[in-house]
């Protein structure tokens, strides 16, 4: 084959400005962000500079990545819900100290449980509305106050004479 024929390639930078140009890259871009590439990922498989690449695309279509972070965690909310609901069967080994070997079948209970749960804590945080933790803190205006209010018979403080001599010169502590 002539390499003659083929057109040089540009370089990276040049490819990551032919994907700015296209008009259609930004909805390429949100149908495989919410279908799970990250857009590292894209950028490897354009061959573009990964950073320039995500600057761009987050800054200039930050909404759109936005809203393709929300149905990803929408994907994975459900995807919880099914891995946490269908067992998982698996085997156990275990060696004794007699060197023997122990297999057990189980469901991979806290497998599942951890995988789940992974799932919805990432899903809190690309759409804290819908799958987050909510703290609701509200404020009335007003401020309440406090009246402590002692109730007991005060005693007058009783009188104590010390009886001492007045100290003298001579003494020599003056």
């Amino acid at each position: 084959m002539d390499t003659a024929l083929l057109p040089a390639d540009p370089g990276p930078i040049a490819r990551l400005e032919l994907v700015k140009a296209a008009d259609t890259t930004p909805s390429v871009i949100f149908s495989r962000l919410t279908e799970g590439e990250s857009l590292k990922e894209i950028a490897k498989a354009w061959a573009v500079p990964a950073g320039r690449f995500t600057e761009w695309f987050t800054t200039q279509h930050g909404e759109l990545y936005d809203a393709a972070l929300k149905v990803r965690a929408d994907q994975l909310a459900h995807k919880a819900l099914d891995v946490a609901s269908t067992p998982q069967p698996g085997v156990t080994t275990k060696t004794k100290a007699d060197g023997s070997v122990e297999v057990t079948e189980e469901d991979m209970l806290g497998h599942r449980k951890l995988y789940s749960e992974t799932m919805l804590k990432l899903a809190g945080k690309w759409d804290r509305d819908r799958y987050g933790d909510k703290t609701d803190v509200r404020h009335s205006g007003l401020v309440p106050t406090l009246t402590i209010e002692i109730v007991g018979v005060a005693q007058a403080p009783q009188e104590r004479v010390i009886e001492h001599e007045p100290v003298k010169k001579e003494d020599g502590l003056i």
